[in-house]
């Protein structure tokens, strides 16, 4: 049987079907790959043959043979072989080998990393987020013995000619490297993101990459002295507005969301901050911005801390960073501050608007987002190419974002 590289919580996940309280079969497209398309074009069940041809339709401008066709949603937005119970009547009919790829992997993430299978999943499915974010402990990772092989969906290669030459070959001590900076609990999480991008600027620096162990080494040396570290933190301030600027840019790009709960969440978030029509002020938006961190946001995080660092270890760990699906070190790093900035700006909306912030909302913020922005690769290229073209990609202005 094969063996995966994979999280802890990965081992004991199930998904729960019927009972999930935000179905993967609703509120989003849902892709059908080249080989299925046909299977369901050819298939002769009496029951659903028939169906299947009338109920899926090609996607001609598909960048893959992965997203080739697509199921026709209901009127309200299901899949239209869902039934009542929320259970597939494909796979109840016809078996799991008719499934696409889509569904028979969601919410599964497999990868080879340097001939090493790797498994995860995305932080968009409810079980899958409640798994990552609860535990108190941090996140660990083992090999573990599954009873199947996963179809793959990246291949990343450190050893190959090319990476041979580029800071690529130190893959595994970068990655090994930046994990235990995010679960280093000596410092506040909003330090941590702030410590992974100086070491990160450091070695973008850097033009020899056989320095990059010694810079490991080094940087190691000098996040070790804690306290000194903290005092050096703590000299950077907030720029007045920048915060909101950043995040309205981000957040802006998402507003005809699919997800109907995405939405609410997204109206709500922008009431709580005080922002409407007829009053969008940057300066009332900053305001009630940071009377949400301060009363809801920081307060809450003090206390359960835990959960923001296993979303940044776990899309650390996903994405293959700081390289796998991002062209740079430096994007991959401005991916990870804006999932952590999103994640403050909605809860900090979410919180006032409500009243409260409890763990219940903190879960739902962070699924929903997945749900929304992760899972749309085009449209995070496009903010991270908005934020370089602004020129607020920098250092300075992720460390703003992360401390504040």
């Amino acid at each position: 049987m094969p063996t995966y590289l994979m999280p802890g919580f990965m081992k004991d996940f199930r998904c729960v079907a019927g009972a999930c309280d935000d179905n993967c079969c609703h509120d989003w497209r849902l892709d059908i790959d080249k080989k299925t398309y046909k299977k369901y074009r050819q298939c002769r069940d009496s029951d659903l043959g028939n169906e299947l041809r009338g109920k899926i339709a090609r996607v001609r401008d598909a960048a893959s043979d992965c997203s080739y066709a697509k199921f026709v949603l209901t009127q309200e937005g299901n899949c239209p072989f869902l039934n009542e119970q929320g259970l597939c009547r494909i796979q109840l009919t016809l078996g799991e080998d008719m499934l696409s790829h889509t569904c028979k992997n969601y919410p599964r993430v497999v990868h080879s990393v340097d001939g090493v299978l790797e498994m995860s999943a995305q932080l968009s499915c409810p079980a899958v987020t409640r798994a990552v974010l609860l535990p108190a402990e941090p996140m660990s990772f083992s090999v573990i013995e599954v009873n199947r092989y996963w179809p793959l969906q990246r291949i990343f290669d450190s050893s190959n000619d090319v990476s041979k030459r580029k800071p690529e070959r130190y893959f595994t001590e970068l990655r090994a490297f930046g994990i235990s900076i995010l679960q280093d609990r000596r410092y506040t999480v909003p330090e941590r993101v702030v410590l992974l991008g100086m070491f990160f600027h450091q070695m973008m620096e850097n033009d020899d990459p056989d320095l990059i162990p010694s810079l490991i080494a080094a940087t190691s040396r000098q996040y070790e002295k804690a306290m000194e570290t903290k005092q050096q933190l703590a000299i950077l301030q907030a720029v007045p507005g920048l915060q909101i600027q950043l995040l309205k840019l981000i957040s802006d790009h998402k507003k005809e969301a699919s997800s109907v709960k995405y939405r609410d969440m997204y109206r709500r978030a922008l009431l709580g901050l005080g922002y409407t029509a007829e009053s969008a002020s940057e300066e009332r938006l900053l305001e009630n911005y940071m009377s949400g961190m301060d009363t809801y946001v920081k307060p809450f995080f003090s206390e359960h801390g835990h959960m923001l660092e296993h979303v940044l270890v776990h899309e650390y760990f996903l994405m293959m960073m700081p390289f796998g699906a991002f062209p740079s070190i430096w994007n991959a790093y401005v991916y990870l501050v804006m999932l952590y900035g999103l994640i403050k700006f909605f809860m900090a909306g979410v919180a006032r608007e409500q009243g409260y912030l409890d763990v219940q909302t903190a879960l739902t913020v962070v699924q929903l987002l997945a749900r929304e922005i992760l899972h749309n690769e085009q449209l995070i290229q496009q903010i991270i190419r908005i934020l370089h073209e602004n020129n607020l990609h920098t250092l300075a202005y992720m460390t703003i974002l992360a401390l504040h």
